[in-house]
């Protein structure tokens, strides 16, 4: 079974029901209200939620915008998340929203052997991940028994955020043989040739979270 194999059968995000919403929302403050504050909250939900209020108004509005992003093959949730949750964020990447990996044991443990032999041994691991990903031979993931998308796994090594002044873009490349190393303050671009011929996993040697 390919990599996105799954991705024809999973099913569309639902829009969260206006009043089960507000239950959620009520239940989540009560703990942190004094009891004059929550009813206060409870008054002004009451009035967001009814008939003809602004909140079933802001509701069918949001039901609309979830057809028409599904008419293009999205989600409702999709384009705001990646907008609103990474590409708009001026805060500083490296220390606020950087990937993370969680490198098997048999990798990270190594004994004797030195800082360069480490670093060439992570890279053919990620060389290796990558013809895998390339040749969609890593299998589908699951909840349970229900397929997960996939699909972001395809902007790990095939993507850039291009800087701009209020949103930044999400750029697809053609990856290439490359990496930068750098060395007492100096950067290098090393070419790299993956002559391995990986073999199909059930797990990947790691775990990468894909966030542009």
């Amino acid at each position: 079974m390919s990599t996105f194999s799954n991705q024809s059968k999973l099913g569309w995000l639902p829009v969260p029901d206006l009043f089960e919403t507000a239950e959620v929302y009520l239940a989540s403050v009560r703990p942190l209200l004094t009891a004059q504050e929550y009813q206060w909250t409870q008054d002004s939900v009451a009035d967001f939620i009814k008939p003809g209020g602004i909140g079933p108004q802001l509701h069918a509005r949001l039901l609309a915008h979830a057809e028409e992003e599904q008419k293009n093959g999205r989600n409702w949730l999709e384009k705001w998340w990646l907008d609103v949750g990474y590409l708009r964020g001026r805060y500083p990447l490296p220390i606020e929203l950087s990937c993370h990996l969680l490198w098997k044991d048999s990798i990270v443990t190594s004994k004797g052997i030195t800082q360069t032999q480490q670093a060439a041994k992570l890279l053919v691991e990620h060389l290796n991940w990558q013809k895998i990903m390339e040749d969609e031979k890593y299998p589908p993931q699951y909840a349970g028994n229900k397929p997960l998308c996939m699909a972001p796994y395809k902007t790990i090594f095939t993507s850039e955020r291009q800087p701009g002044p209020e949103i930044d873009k999400l750029v697809m490349l053609k990856p290439k043989p490359t990496v930068v190393v750098m060395v007492k303050n100096q950067f290098y671009l090393l070419e790299l040739q993956n002559s391995a011929v990986p073999t199909p996993m059930t797990h990947s040697p790691f775990f990468l979270e894909a966030v542009p």
